[in-house]
C-alpha cells in the first residue's frame, strides 16, 4: 500500500522497496498496489513486462462545471519512474486512467480497490478489454465485505490464525 504521507516521509525506502519488488516479481504479469493520493483509495496496476501503469479510480472528482478531473499522480509517477529506472510516459503506453465502475457517493472506495485487485488476479490479460473493470456491482462490494470479515476472523482474530497478533 502506498500513501502520499509515506511517499513524502520515506521516499528512498519506498523506491528501494519498489526496486526489490520489481526484481522479485519480474516473472509476474502485474503488480497491483492500493494507492491513496489523499482521502481516497485507487488501484494501481503495474504491468511488469510492458512497464505500463493503469489507474482505476472509482470516484473521479468533478470540477465546478461537472467535468471529470484527473487526480494528481505526479508523486507516484516520479517514484515509479525512479523505481523502474525508466520514464513512464504516454508515448510508451503509460495510461493515467482506465475506465472502471464509479462508486455511489460514500466511503466504499477500499472495497472497489479490493474488487479490482481480484479482477486482475482472475484475468491477467485484461488489457484487451476496455470495459473489463466496469463490472463491479453492489453485490460484489458486499461479497468483498464478507470475504474480508471472514479473513479477519479466521486469520487475525483467531489465535490459531496465520496473522494473529
Amino acid at each position: 500500500m502506498m500513501t502520499v504521507t509515506f511517499m513524502d516521509s520515506d521516499r528512498d525506502s519506498l523506491v528501494r522497496y519498489m526496486v526489490k519488488c520489481m526484481g522479485v516479481h519480474a516473472d509476474k504479469e502485474h503488480i497491483v498496489v492500493p494507492y491513496n493520493p489523499g482521502d481516497h483509495w485507487v488501484t494501481l496496476i503495474i504491468n511488469v513486462r510492458s512497464k505500463q501503469v493503469f489507474y482505476l479510480d472509482s470516484s473521479i472528482p468533478s470540477d465546478e462545471s461537472g467535468a471529470p478531473q484527473i487526480r494528481d499522480y505526479s508523486l507516484v509517477i516520479s517514484i515509479l519512474d525512479e523505481s523502474l529506472d525508466r520514464h513512464l510516459r504516454a508515448s510508451e503506453g503509460y495510461k493515467e486512467q482506465c475506465q472502471c465502475t464509479q462508486q455511489p457517493s460514500g466511503n466504499s472506495c477500499g472495497f472497489y480497490v479490493c474488487h479490482n485487485m481480484l479482477l486482475v488476479a482472475e484475468k491477467p490479460d485484461f488489457m484487451d478489454e476496455d470495459d473489463y473493470f466496469n463490472q463491479t456491482t453492489l453485490g460484489n462490494v458486499q461479497d468483498i465485505r464478507e470475504r474480508l470479515a471472514g479473513f479477519l476472523m479466521m486469520e487475525v482474530v483467531n489465535k490459531k490464525g496465520e496473522f494473529h497478533l
